[in-house]
């Protein structure tokens, strides 16, 4: 006897199992793949393009604050420069108070300088067609820190002992430990040996520093002015340093441009080796301008007591050129300064600096195709004509110069 039929076909057939396990046709899949290409794509582009526009805008940021940097810097240095006075700069425009015989000069402008003087201009800066200035001053590098004199022998002065000294700076400069720092703000270089009580003052070229020695004492190429009457005691020695301010190549990368500051032999002029110190990095332009006392308007005129009366100093009709307030008889402004130094009333400058990389999508707008430095936004990195534009960022620095030598 045969056994009964089940009510319900546990196994399905083959036709129904091949039904049930059919995958994706190739189509399909070649859809997918096609779909994923796509968005993956899209979301790497997108992760590119906002990593690039953070980096570029880092950079800019980044360029910014280098550029503060070296504006404070330059800031500084140029209120120092102002602390003591211009030396004569020809017989007739002599500071009263100085009593010496010498012709150095306290500032010197190379106004749009295209080279030469030991000077070779970037050729980066040629091809963006940029003329950067170039600023010496003579400045004290102690930070006006005058150090007492107790006794000199003829061309030798006697240092203080640190109980001798005025200010703790002039203490800890003459005390044991510091003989490196006392050589290097006074070998090389110039002391300003003025006498307390009259004011008078002489500069003389140092010739060596005997730090080593229980009295620490200045040896000068000569004898200063015998009216300071130094040996008996009263005066006090500042140094002083001929630097200057210029944009110069990187050693191993020509297209990056630097401020420098560079000590220069006081004779010669020629920039001393391993002094200089990099302010910035690329940095594309600096231009410097005066503020001026105009009284009389022709500064060979003759003036009444310019010490007792303030100067009158007119507001610059063109704030966005780099020549100032007073312009005479198409002088340049660096022929105006270096022969009237005397009577500067302050000194702007302004720095500009690129960002280190090409921005692709920036370009520069017709208007600012001849910019002065202060429209300059674009800075020209390659000689193609589609490409190789970086972004520029300028900032201007003004220092009113109170204790400049107010003489005609």
């Amino acid at each position: 006897m045969s056994s009964p039929r089940p009510p319900f076909n546990t196994h399905p057939s083959r036709s129904s199992r091949r039904s049930s396990e059919a995958g994706f046709t190739l189509s399909e899949l070649l859809l997918a793949s096609l779909l994923g290409v796509i968005i993956t794509s899209a979301i790497y582009q997108v992760f590119v393009k906002t990593t690039t526009n953070y980096s570029l805008q880092l950079e800019h940021t980044q360029a910014q604050a280098s550029l503060r940097f070296a504006t404070e810097r330059v800031k500084a240095e140029l209120r120092d420069f102002g602390r003591l006075t211009i030396l004569n700069t020809s017989p007739e425009q002599r500071d009263p108070l100085y009593c010496g015989d010498r012709t150095y000069m306290g500032l010197e402008l190379k106004d749009n300088d295209r080279g030469g003087d030991g000077y070779v201009l970037p050729e980066a800066l040629t091809l963006n067609n940029i003329r950067p200035d170039r600023l010496r001053l003579l400045i004290d590098p102690s930070n006006a820190t005058p150090l007492m004199v107790t006794q000199q022998s003829g061309a030798r002065l006697t240092l203080g002992r640190p109980q001798d000294q005025l200010t703790k700076g002039a203490q800890r400069l003459v005390a044991p430990g510091s003989e490196t720092r006392l050589r290097w703000q006074y070998e090389g270089g110039l002391a300003r040996v003025t006498q307390v009580s009259t004011g008078r003052y002489d500069v003389v070229p140092v010739s060596a520093v005997l730090a080593d020695q229980p009295s620490k004492s200045v040896r000068l190429a000569e004898s200063p002015c015998p009216s300071l009457a130094c040996s008996a005691g009263g005066c006090v020695i500042n140094p002083l340093h001929w630097v200057e301010f210029a944009i110069t190549e990187h050693t191993r990368v020509p297209t990056i441009t630097q401020l420098v500051r560079r000590r220069l032999d006081v004779d010669s002029g020629e920039p001393v080796a391993n002094s200089e110190l990099v302010l910035a990095d690329y940095v594309v332009d600096f231009q410097v301008w005066g503020d001026y006392d105009t009284r009389g308007l022709d500064p060979r005129a003759p003036s009444v007591n310019v010490n007792a009366i303030a100067p009158l100093v007119p507001s610059d009709p063109r704030v966005n050129d780099d020549q100032g307030n007073w312009v005479i008889g198409g002088l340049t402004e660096a022929e105006v300064m270096n022969r009237w130094p005397h009577r500067l009333r302050g000194l702007s400058f302004l720095l500009a600096v690129r960002t280190p990389r090409v921005d692709p999508s920036f370009t520069v707008p017709p208007a600012l195709a001849n910019p002065t430095p202060q429209e300059r936004v674009s800075f020209r990195v390659q000689t193609t004509e589609r490409d190789g534009l970086t972004r520029v960022s300028t900032l201007t620095g003004v220092v009113d110069n109170a204790n400049l030598y107010r003489g005609d």
